[in-house]
């Protein structure tokens, strides 16, 4: 299986042993600006720039869960390893982590000085990087700098 978002809306599933392998997930107001399966496969979160961030069971090929706290567009969503949190990265300066299961954002991290392209879990799921975050406290612990444009 695949998944793919696009401007037009919708999140496509594409199950490529069928013969019809497109199904379109739809939910989403405006363009979907990330989207990724969770590390078992069985679902898939997707964000836009409707300000939502949307679960989706695979197998049902339903909308499980719609994670609203952000107030501008959010331009990216990963899995943590265990599957069992999300990132989500906004335009509107911060990073949000949530737990899948209940939907419950439990930490809205603020400190960045403009939009927030991408955000992703250290592989021991503590940190979040380029500012690193520990997900314990909700603090800040260093910014890198490198990058002088995106």
């Amino acid at each position: 299986m695949l998944v793919s978002s696009s401007w037009d809306e919708h999140v496509i599933l594409w199950k490529l042993s069928l013969k019809n392998p497109a199904i379109k997930l739809k939910g989403h107001s405006q363009a979907v600006t990330g989207v990724q399966f969770s590390p078992d496969d069985n679902i898939i979160a997707s964000c836009s720039r409707d300000g939502t961030i949307r679960i989706w069971d695979v197998d049902s090929e339903r909308e499980i869960k719609k994670l609203m706290g952000h107030s501008g567009f959010i331009s990216d969503v990963s899995f943590s390893h265990n599957g069992q949190m999300i990132v989500s990265a906004s335009y509107d300066k911060t990073i949000a982590i949530w737990i899948v299961h209940s939907g419950e954002m439990i930490w809205h991290l603020q400190g960045h000085s403009d939009w927030v392209q991408a955000a992703k879990f250290s592989p021991d799921g503590r940190t979040v990087t380029i500012r690193v975050w520990d997900l314990k406290t909700g603090k800040e612990i260093l910014i890198l700098r490198g990058h002088l444009q995106w």
